[in-house]
């Protein structure tokens, strides 16, 4: 099968305006079998990208080093999925933020009114539990320590930190500004964008999107729920539809970034919700060489390949073969 004249691994690093059109047209001359007698007969196979936006590349606002060089092996996985006509579904997550969230600067001041330097992220560690006044202690990564308050909701920012330690999965971080709606780093990487749009016409399928992080008192790491339920909120709870989606599957592949947050807590959300169905954890696979770290040398990240292993996933690279 041809391969797209517009993939060109040198361009994953460029930001451009993707020539959605010209992919199309390419997808619609390929001649590729539809999926839709694979997907009648339940041979689906799904592969899932995780926040593969331009904020979280080398060049984005919140930065993740090896991410252009995932894109890259990534495009090659699903150009080979889709002419091989294995690939019958792809799911998309897309991280966005409102302007206010308990993860950015103003949520926090220090005792001069400052909001905390997010040039690098910062750790929030509560010290004094005081519903009033509540104080934390903001950790940098270069070792240094400040104090700070909340500037909003005090009271449920001590219950939210007091339910992520509770649950695992540690301290409030606050980051940089980035994947905010309006902006350019929301989009997935045009390279990777015109990928998707060629895949999805040339086999005939739709892509599925799932927009997560628009809730703003709490964080929204795994695309599958947010990191304490809000029930109020329409998607304040479990996204069980798009779990479902993956029961189905004959097979399902994830990358995406960064490993040691987002991607890490959606595959932990997964093995927790399959974990009394290993068949289907079975059939998953990770795609190890198109995900990067922002902590490289995080715990969290053997701890990550370690839990998937011991639930049946397999570990996999870019150019391993496709499974039946």
């Amino acid at each position: 099968m041809k391969r797209p004249s517009f993939w060109d691994p040198r361009k994953v690093s460029s930001n451009f305006a993707p020539d959605l059109h010209r992919a199309r047209e390419e997808g619609r001359l390929a001649r590729i079998t539809s999926v839709k007698d694979q997907v009648k007969s339940g041979d689906r196979h799904l592969l899932v990208l995780i926040d593969m936006e331009r904020d979280f590349m080398p060049d984005g606002r919140l930065p993740v080093k090896g991410s252009f060089e995932d894109v890259e092996r990534l495009g090659e996985r699903i150009i080979h999925g889709i002419t091989g006509e294995h690939y019958t579904d792809i799911m998309v997550t897309i991280d966005k933020h409102p302007p206010i969230t308990i993860h950015s600067d103003v949520w926090f001041r220090d005792e001069l009114g400052n909001p905390p330097d997010v040039t690098l992220p910062v750790r929030m560690v509560l010290d004094d539990p005081n519903p009033k006044r509540p104080v934390f202690k903001g950790h940098y990564v270069d070792g240094s320590v400040k104090t700070y308050v909340p500037n909003a909701m005090p009271k449920h920012t001590v219950a939210y930190w007091q339910h992520l330690n509770k649950t695992n999965q540690g301290d409030i971080w606050v980051w940089p500004d980035h994947c905010r709606e309006g902006t350019d780093g929301v989009s997935i990487v045009p390279a990777l964008a015109e990928l998707i749009e060629w895949a999805a016409v040339a086999r005939g399928f739709e892509p599925v999107y799932l927009y997560k992080g628009m809730i703003a008192q709490v964080d929204w790491f795994g695309p599958f729920r947010p990191c304490m339920d809000v029930p109020s909120h329409p998607q304040g709870g479990l996204q069980t539809a798009y779990l479902d989606y993956i029961g189905v599957c004959r097979s399902t592949e994830f990358a995406g970034e960064a490993k040691d947050f987002c991607v890490r807590w959606g595959m932990m959300q997964a093995l927790e919700y399959f974990g009394s169905n290993p068949d289907v954890l079975g059939r998953v696979s990770f795609l190890n060489d198109c995900t990067s770290a922002i902590f490289p040398d995080s715990p969290d990240v053997k701890a990550l390949d370690a839990a998937m292993q011991a639930k049946g996933v397999q570990l996999i690279t870019h150019d391993a073969p496709f499974r039946s």
